[in-house]
C-alpha cells in the first residue's frame, strides 16, 4: 500500500504533466539513445513520446530502452508508428503543431528566440546518422534550430531533445524566450 507520502507525489507529478508537449522520434537506431530520451521527457513532466520507424526496424521502446531509461518508460505514455501519414494525421487532429528540430545549416527558427508559450507542440527529432526523411521535412509545419556556436555541426540526438524540451518547458513554466523577436 503506497504511503502518503507516495500518493502525494504521484498527485504532484500528474499536476505538473504536460500534455501540450510532445517528442517524435523518427527512426532513432540507438535504443540508448531513446532511452536517455525517455529519461529526459519525463524528468521534465512530459506525458507521451511517439516512436516512428521508416527505415529501422522497430523495437519495443519499454523494453528496449529498460537500462539506459532508468524505469522512465514506465510513467511515460509511448507509442509506436510505422507511418509517418497517419502520425501527423493524430497530431494535426489533436491540434499539435509539428516542428523539426534540424541542425543550424538547414535552417529554421531560432529556438531561444521563439515564444513556445501558446499552442501544442510536436517536436520531431531524426535518425541519429540522416536526420529526418526529406519527406518529413516537406510535411512539418515548420523547423527548428538549436544555434551552435562551435565547430560541431549538430548535437547528439538526446542532446537536442534535452535543450528543446527543457526550453519549451521553461517557457510554459516560467514565462518568454531568453531572447526576443523570432
Amino acid at each position: 500500500m503506497p504511503t502518503p507520502e507516495r500518493i502525494e507525489r504521484f498527485n504532484r507529478v500528474a499536476r505538473f504533466r504536460l500534455r501540450d508537449v510532445t517528442l517524435v522520434l523518427e527512426d532513432i537506431h540507438d535504443p540508448h539513445n531513446a532511452g536517455a530520451i525517455l529519461r529526459i521527457a519525463e524528468g521534465l513532466g512530459i506525458a507521451a513520446v511517439h516512436f516512428l520507424f521508416l527505415q529501422e526496424s522497430p523495437y519495443n521502446p519499454r523494453r528496449a530502452t529498460r537500462g539506459t531509461a532508468m524505469s522512465a518508460q514506465k510513467w511515460l505514455e509511448l507509442f509506436v508508428w510505422c507511418s509517418r501519414e497517419e502520425l501527423l494525421a493524430r497530431l494535426k487532429m489533436q491540434r499539435f503543431a509539428s516542428r523539426g528540430l534540424v541542425a543550424p545549416d538547414d535552417g529554421g527558427i531560432d529556438l531561444w528566440r521563439h515564444d513556445w508559450r501558446q499552442g501544442k507542440i510536436a517536436f520531431w527529432l531524426g535518425n541519429e546518422h540522416h536526420g529526418l526523411a526529406p519527406e518529413t521535412f516537406r510535411a512539418l509545419d515548420g523547423l527548428t534550430t538549436i544555434p551552435m556556436w562551435g565547430m560541431v555541426r549538430s548535437f547528439n540526438v538526446s542532446v537536442a531533445a534535452a535543450v528543446a524540451l527543457a526550453e519549451a518547458v521553461r517557457q510554459r513554466r516560467y514565462g518568454a524566450p531568453l531572447v526576443s523577436g523570432a
